[in-house]
């Protein structure tokens, strides 16, 4: 069994609503979810899929823009152009992981879309599939290999 060294979340949807000028509106919850991960020493990132026009700096910038981005690694932003593909593909769950230099299996994705979060425990990372109120959250694991 691997030890939990990062997560990974969805930005719209999970962290809060983007609106069509890019700007993040959080949730009332969120930052103190994010303070509560950061807490356990686990380093924090980023998956999300956006524009083909918006690159990592955009994004990084509307983190900074709603007061979060310090609580995620730099290197952990990790949006589907860098990657080069959309979630749900597996590869893009392996490029996080990769960007931060840990094991697939340390990480877990946390997203509101159950496509999504299959798809990085597909990918090889754990998952969480979040809902909208955040005390009903439900944690999925990978089943065991035989």
């Amino acid at each position: 069994m691997a030890i939990l060294n990062a997560v990974f979340f969805d930005i719209g949807g999970t962290l809060g609503d983007v609106d069509p000028s890019f700007e993040l509106h959080l949730y009332d919850d969120t930052t103190t979810i994010l303070s509560g991960v950061r807490a356990l020493y686990l380093r924090l990132g980023v998956v999300t899929n956006v524009p083909e026009t918006v690159d990592k700096r955009r994004v990084t910038t509307m983190l900074a823009d709603a007061g979060i981005v310090d609580l995620f690694e730099p290197d952990g932003v990790v949006t589907s152009t860098e990657a080069g593909c959309r979630k749900p593909a597996l590869a893009i769950y392996r490029y996080a992981a990769d960007a931060l230099r840990v094991a697939v299996e340390a990480c877990v994705y946390v997203g509101e879309d159950p496509e999504q979060v299959a798809a990085a425990i597909g990918a090889g990372m754990h998952g969480v599939l979040k809902h909208r109120v955040w005390p009903r959250v439900r944690a999925v694991t990978p089943s065991p290999a035989p």
